[in-house]
């Protein structure tokens, strides 16, 4: 039980930062982005930060990694490949 909330309260920590990191790739590119405008937007202290990843690389691995297991748990559940359009 105790490991459940813990999880929930590093969800609430990471998703916002996930979330920051991608409105600033859909405004500018990913290279001129600073760990300091990512904090500022989800609203994050540095140290937060610093607790969960070593960097905006790897901030950005996990959310492709997250990504990837979603789709990989959607997969199994419906039991059939994804059509093409």
């Amino acid at each position: 039980m105790t490991e459940r909330i813990a999880d929930r309260r590093v969800q609430r920590t990471r998703r916002p930062l996930h979330k920051a990191l991608m409105s600033l790739i859909l405004e500018k590119k990913y290279e001129s982005i600073t760990v300091q405008e990512i904090l500022d937007r989800a609203d994050v202290g540095r140290s937060t930060f610093y607790m969960h990843f070593q960097d905006k690389d790897e901030l950005l691995f996990d959310g492709f990694q997250y990504l990837q297991s979603f789709l990989e748990s959607g997969q199994e559940v419906s039991g059939t490949p994804p059509r093409n359009s």
